[in-house]
């Protein structure tokens, strides 16, 4: 007895957005980035692809809530607002989306 697997996932167009690098001026108004959806045309065999946010010095997934730099999964959405001089500093931050077969990622920075 053998088995066998067959990868339905033949992406032949993938689209995602470019990432580029936000500059935040501790004290202004929150700068929100919506970015479009990450899409294949093969979605139904592939999967949908829906990028995580972490941040590159620990791997941590990005906040939700709370925090002066939020991320949501559903709505794609980047929120970054801070008063706090002390977290001024560089985020290198890298988005992954998985799905059958691939792995996607997108790098950038945000300075505050």
């Amino acid at each position: 007895m053998f088995e066998v697997t067959v990868n339905y996932c033949k992406l032949t167009t993938l689209t995602i957005p470019t990432y580029s690098d936000i500059y935040y001026d501790i004290g202004a108004s929150s700068t929100i980035v919506t970015y479009t959806a990450w899409t294949s045309s093969y979605s139904a065999e592939c999967g949908s692809l829906t990028p995580v946010g972490t941040y590159q010095s620990d791997s941590s997934t990005i906040a939700t809530s709370g925090s002066h730099i939020i991320y949501s999964t559903s709505t794609r959405r980047l929120t970054i607002r801070t008063t706090n001089f002390n977290l001024a500093g560089s985020y290198p931050i890298t988005f992954t989306a998985t799905a059958t077969g691939i792995t996607v990622t997108r790098d950038m920075t945000i300075y505050i």
